[in-house]
């Protein structure tokens, strides 16, 4: 008769791979959880401002007409945001939450997919845990905001899990899978450049036979949605967002795409906060850049279809953010990319370690060999997880460091000045915040686009901030603490 010690011993060795997904999922939420703490950022109010001052419909209806007040389109995403809104208010933790908990159902999309691909299970461990842990694409979970490009790759994932059903209603999961894209599209813009993906996935990797009518009708579904949104954006968007007008085709290309695969194969210059300067990129990391674009081309001239697809994959995550001719980039920026990078690591890591075993096998006794490399390996991995997990969490405390200040300017604005009066200035001296992060803030908190706010650094007091009205609210920034003044009617 089976012992219950022997009955679990066959459980845990069947549901293995299971149990490992569920232990780095747990791992990567511990990572994070420090976060959820952390207050809303300047640039998340931008995305709120209409939340206390229009209906719900209302708002809904004006961020997919391009009429609201925030420069991206990301209709979905910041439907979601309101629907949060709707529930809990403005509740950062909530907010965070949710944000991570797209992030997980990522990764565990991305495990799903590559199980499915048939890769082998170490594989699809590796690239979960890659995604997880690898600091290339910090702040991109802490960073409230940029939930909706989590959204936009969990929906392109599920697009690309879609693709993997066969059977008779494949037509159906087809028509499943574009609307997934469209979600993805409709959650981040950028998102627009995978278009090419589905339809190179199921012409030349799903199915075994090429069929051309399919491929073509593949093609025009995902490629109308590029012709048709792509001009909507650039007409609707160019005068919101000043970097676009350094947007577009030129030798910046080659620079900034060096730089985006720099921060994802080897992230060693810390953002400042949140972007880093080319001029600051360490030699290393440009060389780390240069030798991952030569081993990419390698494996995509010798390597099998599916590492092709997953090169040009990153390649096509990269690109419009290569169009930039900025002198910096974000880690936020190779997100998308981080994806496919992930799988590509894992893959290319399990593969060079059969290959040790398989040709130091023969050098030692079999079995004794098998046993201590397996043990050798798997301290490699948890000795490397302490640099990684390191700097991912000190670059999550850098921005939440960041974030305070914005927590500290809307707590203390609460509490000083809780019901102003319509056409109120906000004064505030020795303060760090820009004017318009902080204009934003208060129209968000108070839902009243009539007042305005004017921030005077510490290091500017000769700013012409006009004369007082009874209806201004003036503070000095100390600490972090905004200390009334009593000029006119800055007190109540």
């Amino acid at each position: 008769m089976e012992r219950p010690a022997q009955r679990l011993a066959v459980w845990v060795g069947v549901h293995a791979s299971m149990l490992g997904l569920g232990a780095i999922l747990l791992f990567v939420a511990a990572l994070y959880l420090p976060t959820l703490d952390d207050p809303f950022h300047g640039d998340d109010y931008v995305a709120f401002v209409e939340f206390k001052s229009e209906g719900f419909l209302s708002f809904s209806k004006d961020v997919v007409l391009f009429e609201d007040s925030n420069f991206y389109w990301r209709p979905l995403g910041k439907i979601f945001h309101r629907t949060l809104f709707e529930v809990v208010g403005l509740d950062p933790f909530i907010f965070h939450l949710a944000g991570l908990g797209v992030f997980l159902g990522t990764i565990a999309a991305l495990y799903v997919f590559c199980v499915r691909e048939r890769l082998s299970q170490p594989v699809a461990l590796g690239a979960a845990l890659a995604l997880g842990v690898l600091p290339n694409h910090v702040v991109s979970v802490a960073w409230i905001t940029n939930t909706s490009r989590l959204m936009a790759v969990l929906f392109f994932l599920l697009c690309l899990l879609l693709l993997q059903q066969r059977g008779r209603r494949q037509a159906l999961f087809e028509i499943a899978a574009w609307l997934m894209f469209v979600a993805a599209v409709l959650s981040d813009e950028t998102a627009l450049a995978l278009a090419p993906l589905p339809v190179l996935y199921s012409t030349f990797l799903h199915d075994p036979k090429l069929r051309w009518r399919a491929a073509l009708a593949r093609t025009l579904a995902y490629g109308l949605l590029v012709v048709g949104l792509t001009p909507l954006q650039f007409n609707n968007t160019l005068d919101d967002e000043w970097r676009l007008s350094f947007y577009g085709w030129g030798p910046h290309i080659v620079t900034q795409s060096w730089a985006l695969i720099s921060q994802l194969v080897l992230p060693l210059t810390a953002p400042e906060p949140w972007e880093v300067m080319l001029s600051s990129v360490r030699p290393l990391q440009w060389g780390a850049g240069l030798a991952a674009i030569a081993l990419g081309a390698g494996l995509f001239i010798f390597g099998s279809m599916r590492l092709r697809f997953l090169l040009i994959w990153t390649g096509l995550a990269l690109a419009p953010f290569a169009l930039w001719g900025v002198l910096y980039t974000s880690p936020r920026y190779v997100y998308m990319a981080a994806v496919p990078y992930s799988v590509i690591f894992a893959w290319v890591s399990v593969e060079g370690f059969s290959f040790l075993r398989a040709n130091l096998a023969a050098l030692v006794g079999r079995p004794l060999f098998n046993p201590a490399l397996s043990f050798a390996a798997g301290a490699l991995v948890a000795l490397a997880l302490i640099p990684v997990t390191s700097a991912l969490m000190d670059r999550n405390a850098l921005w939440s460091r960041e974030a305070e200040k914005w927590g500290i300017l809307a707590g203390e604005l609460r509490r000083e000045a809780p019901d102003p009066e319509a056409g109120s200035r906000f004064i505030l001296f020795f303060g760090s915040w820009s004017d318009s992060w902080a204009r934003a803030t208060i129209w968000t908190i108070y839902g009243d686009q009539s007042l305005t706010v004017q921030v005077i650094p510490s290091g500017r007091l000769d700013v012409d901030y006009g004369p007082f009205m009874d209806r201004d609210f003036v503070f000095y920034s100390v600490g972090d603490q905004l200390l009334p003044s009593t000029i006119h009617g800055a007190t109540r």
